[in-house]
């Protein structure tokens, strides 16, 4: 049952090619969704004084932590440290 969930978010929709065509190979799918997103993030321009507000709060909440806060958030965050499946789990 896994494996079916794992191949079925694996799987790339169908994507129309700028030609208006549907992709009929994984290579043609991962092409036109990697130019999606690159065509859209080209765009994105951040209002620099709101980039700079969020930098600024950042800053500011990390310098009001504690030494072992910081530690231990920075454990929470080490996603390769966690053990986050049994070993079991992965061969089903």
């Amino acid at each position: 049952m896994q494996t079916k969930a794992r191949v079925k978010q694996n799987r790339i929709p169908e994507l129309r090619l700028p030609s208006g065509d549907l992709t009929t190979n994984p290579t043609d799918k991962k092409k036109v969704a990697s130019d999606s997103y690159t065509e859209t993030f080209s765009k994105r321009t951040p209002d620099s004084e709101s980039l700079q507000k969020v930098i600024d709060s950042l800053t500011q909440a990390n310098k009001n932590f504690s030494h072992e806060r910081k530690s231990l958030i920075e454990n929470i965050t080490d996603l390769d440290s966690l053990d986050l499946c049994e070993e079991d789990d992965m061969s089903k």
